[in-house]
């Protein structure tokens, strides 16, 4: 999973781990229920407080797997305790998201989408004919290692109508081994509709939090998504009697991993390499004056060099240049370069002080007015080199600028 969905940087991964924890011990307490329902509660209740908003589809999904495997003693009571407790377990997540939504929800997407669906009704009526691209977003899971619909430089997927289909039938399976489970009650047709389910539930948080993105397999979105693929795709492989085609299957099923990793890998080598990136950060050194603090830098030009090597990472490579033991440059983060092509935004930047800084993950302002010539701008051609432009630019502010400069 991490070789293709890049989330050991992210909070997702972490969530994972005790998510699965918890899976397998709950499913360990239908054979002996103590102590693996105090472990499996206790590794819940860890993912739900590293990542509430992610972690709230297996409240949804849990409850089948009780349902799905066959009665004993044990499974019995678990079953009976679910029905029974099941609405005050509901109540106590509510509070407990609760307290999420009015402490941290503006931290992250979800929560953003969600705070503007209160404030505009119509905010998620909008985003319904975007409804393909989740769609798309699944069909991509199960193909994405033999064939995607394609990446742009965001790691977003470029949307086709076949992709489209594709998801909103297996979606239409999905329905139909629900459907077949309940009328048969066979484990096999429960367990594949509990690990479909599983990839449309932890997929639709992300997707309301931004339903452009992502559809490329190889993104954090999808991360726990797909969890429900791999654990179908090793279902599926347990049904293989002959030990030489399981071996082979396996072996194909980790090769193509392999060759997935290494040809994203590659594709991004061509923007992301260490070469590429010190050659950026150095120029960018270079063209501005030493000491200088108090700066706006603008960058425009070709994609993705603009937005991976520069963007994501915002002024940490510069500052980090200018900072060395001998010179504590940027000590007061407000000084650090601001990096916007926003031109009304840079207009009272150089006209007015106290000014908040935009792009910045806590609440500070410029102490003074930023001075035109601390204003830089460059071009990013395509492979990654800087024409530097700023005069240019300098010469167009005046001109928009609200006071005379």
């Amino acid at each position: 999973l991490e070789t293709t969905y890049y989330a050991s940087v992210q909070v997702t991964q972490f969530a994972a781990i005790p998510l699965l924890f918890f899976l397998l011990f709950f499913i360990r307490s239908f054979k002996i229920m103590k102590p693996n329902i105090f472990w499996a509660f206790l590794f819940f209740l860890l993912a739900l407080f590293i990542d509430i908003p992610r972690i709230i589809p297996i409240i949804l999904l849990f409850p089948l797997l009780v349902f799905i495997f066959p009665l004993n003693k044990t499974t019995t009571f678990i079953r009976k305790t679910i029905l029974t407790s099941y609405p005050l377990f509901l109540f106590l997540i509510s509070i407990i998201f609760f307290w999420w939504f009015t402490h941290y929800s503006l931290d992250t997407l979800l929560g953003k989408a969600i705070h503007q669906g209160m404030l505009t009704p119509m905010f998620f009526l909008q985003k319904l004919h975007l409804f393909g691209h989740f769609f798309a977003t699944i069909a991509n899971i199960f193909t994405g290692l033999v064939i995607d619909p394609g990446q742009d430089e965001q790691n977003t997927g470029v949307y086709t109508s076949f992709f489209g289909y594709l998801g909103l039938g297996i979606f239409l399976v999905t329905i139909g081994t629900g459907i077949a489970w309940i009328k048969t009650q066979k484990k096999f047709f429960g367990m594949i509709t509990f690990f479909l389910l599983w990839i449309f539930l932890f997929y639709f948080p992300n997707w309301v939090s931004e339903p452009r993105a992502p559809m490329a397999g190889a993104h954090r979105y999808v991360f726990l998504s797909a969890i429900g693929f791999i654990g179908l795709a090793a279902y599926l492989l347990s049904f293989i009697k002959t030990k030489n085609i399981f071996i082979f299957l396996s072996i194909v099923f980790i090769g193509l991993n392999i060759y997935k990793a290494n040809t994203l890998l590659a594709w991004q080598y061509t923007y992301r390499s260490d070469k590429l990136v010190n050659t950026t950060w150095n120029t960018i050194n270079a063209d501005v004056p030493k000491k200088e603090t108090n700066s706006i830098f603008m960058f425009f030009g070709a994609q993705p060099w603009v937005s991976e090597d520069i963007g994501l990472s915002g002024a940490a490579p510069f500052a980090l240049l200018r900072n060395s033991s001998a010179n504590r440059q940027f000590i007061d983060p407000t000084q650090m370069p601001i990096f916007t092509v926003d031109t009304n935004a840079i207009g009272k930047y150089l006209c007015y002080p106290h000014q908040r800084i935009i792009n910045l993950y806590f609440v500070a302002y410029k102490k003074d007015r930023v001075p035109l010539s601390h204003i830089h701008a460059w071009n990013v051609l395509p492979g990654g080199k800087l024409v530097d432009v700023s005069e240019k630019e300098r010469e167009m502010l005046k001109t928009i600028a609200p006071c005379k400069i």
